[in-house]
């Protein structure tokens, strides 16, 4: 499968089109379409990774393991609260491999007193 069409799938799971992708990503609405016959460079690659909630493995088709390069390998406990503050949440939490939407990130605000 290419860039390309991984972006597209993911996409539609997340329930956005490529022009919204593309926006959240820093990149003029039409560009995805581009990785057709073109692939993104690396670093265009990471940001839209993590505007997808993926890695750039399963970009690549490297893994079918969505999230294969966000593993909390150092066991380290990861405070909630400052995410709440940073507004990081995409890094962390997930649900069924999806990020969390607005509305849940809204309600843990409300938990931890934001």
């Amino acid at each position: 499968m290419t860039v390309y069409e991984k972006i597209k799938e993911i996409s539609k799971k997340r329930g956005m089109n490529l022009q919204t992708v593309a926006k959240r990503a820093g990149l003029s609405s039409n560009m995805i379409y581009q990785y057709k016959t073109v692939n993104p460079k690396t670093e265009t690659l990471k940001v839209l990774a993590d505007v997808l909630g993926v890695s750039v493995d399963y970009l690549l088709d490297k893994t079918e393991d969505l999230h294969a390069n966000k593993k909390n390998t150092n066991n380290a406990l990861v405070d909630l609260k400052q995410i709440a503050k940073d507004d990081s949440w995409d890094d962390y939490l997930s649900s069924d491999g999806h990020p969390i939407t607005d509305h849940d990130k809204n309600l843990l605000r409300v938990i931890f007193g934001d």
